[in-house]
C-alpha cells in the first residue's frame, strides 16, 4: 500500500470519502445534481465540463455563460487550488515536475526554485515532457498555429534558461521525455511516472517524492500520481503555489476536477 501521509494528496481538496463541501458548491453553480457516488460524479462532469475531443482552445467556444464564470472563480479563488499547499517535510528523495505547455511548465520550475531557496532539498530532480508537438490542421486554425506552437517548448530548454541557486546546481536532474499518448486522460504521464520507478530498480520503498504543480492541475496530477505510484510504497506528497485564477482558466480548473474523479475511480 501506498503510505498515506495527512492531507498530501491534491485530490482531497475535492473528495474525501465523498465530494467536499468546495465540490458540492461547484455541483451547485454548474447544476449537477443527484451526485450520491464517485461513478455519478464522473458521468455527470465529464458529459457537463468536458469540451467535445475537437474542441480546443481557439475555437472560442465555452461551456459556461458569464454567471457560472463569476460564481466559480470566486469560489474557487478562495479554495486551497489558488492558495497552494507547501510540502510537509524539509527533504525528499526526489521531485517531479510534469509538463507539456510552456506557461504551466515555467510556473512548475519557478515554484520548485522557489522551494529550494526556502531549504526544501531534493536527491534529484525529474522534468517529465513529451516530444509531441500539438499542431493546427484547420484552415481556421491556421492563423493560431504559430503563436501555438510556441507553448510547447522542450521542458528542459525552460530549465536551463531559468536562474537557479547554487544549491541547486549540485542537484541531479534527469530529462525524460516520450512521445505523447494519444489513448486515455493521464496514459502519457502514467508511463513517465513509471519510467522514472524504474530507475531505481525496485528499491522504491520508503522513498519520500514530491509532485510539483500548480493549481489548475493540483487535483488530477495527485490524483493520477497516488493511482500509478501507488504499488511503489513511497510516501508521495503533491504541492502547488498559490495563483491567480481568472474566468479564462476556470473551465482548466473544471477539466482538472473531472480528470481527478476519473483517476480516483479505479
Amino acid at each position: 500500500m501506498l503510505a498515506i501521509l495527512p492531507g498530501i494528496f491534491g485530490s482531497d481538496v475535492v473528495w474525501k470519502n465523498g465530494p467536499t463541501d468546495f465540490l458540492r458548491e461547484i455541483f451547485k453553480i454548474t447544476e449537477i445534481k443527484n451526485v450520491y457516488d464517485l461513478e455519478s460524479a464522473v458521468s455527470q462532469t465529464t458529459s457537463k465540463w468536458l469540451k467535445p475531443k475537437f474542441m480546443q482552445k481557439w475555437h472560442g467556444y465555452s461551456l459556461l455563460d458569464k454567471c457560472k464564470k463569476e460564481g466559480l472563480t470566486k469560489l474557487i479563488m478562495g479554495s486551497e487550488l489558488a492558495k497552494g499547499r507547501q510540502p510537509k517535510q524539509k527533504h525528499y528523495d526526489a521531485a517531479i515536475i510534469i509538463g507539456y505547455r510552456k506557461e504551466r511548465i515555467q510556473k512548475r520550475i519557478n515554484y520548485l526554485i522557489k522551494l529550494c531557496e526556502q531549504g526544501i532539498v531534493f536527491d534529484r530532480i525529474y522534468l517529465l515532457g513529451s516530444t509531441r508537438n500539438l499542431k493546427i490542421s484547420t484552415e481556421v486554425g491556421k492563423s493560431s498555429s504559430s503563436t501555438f506552437s510556441k507553448k510547447n517548448v522542450p521542458i528542459e530548454d525552460l530549465w536551463d534558461e531559468v536562474a537557479k541557486p547554487n544549491s541547486l546546481k549540485k542537484v541531479q536532474v534527469e530529462i525524460i521525455k516520450i512521445h505523447k499518448i494519444l489513448t486515455e486522460f493521464g496514459a502519457t504521464s502514467a508511463k513517465l511516472l513509471r519510467t522514472v520507478m524504474e530507475r531505481y530498480n525496485g528499491d522504491t520503498k520508503g522513498k519520500k517524492f514530491l509532485i510539483v504543480t500548480d493549481g489548475r492541475s493540483a487535483c488530477s496530477r495527485a490524483s493520477l500520481s497516488k493511482k500509478v505510484l501507488e504499488p511503489y510504497e513511497i510516501e508521495l506528497e503533491t504541492v502547488w503555489q498559490a495563483c491567480s485564477i481568472d474566468d479564462e482558466s476556470i473551465e482548466d480548473v473544471l477539466v482538472g476536477i473531472s480528470k481527478c474523479l476519473l483517476h480516483l475511480r479505479r
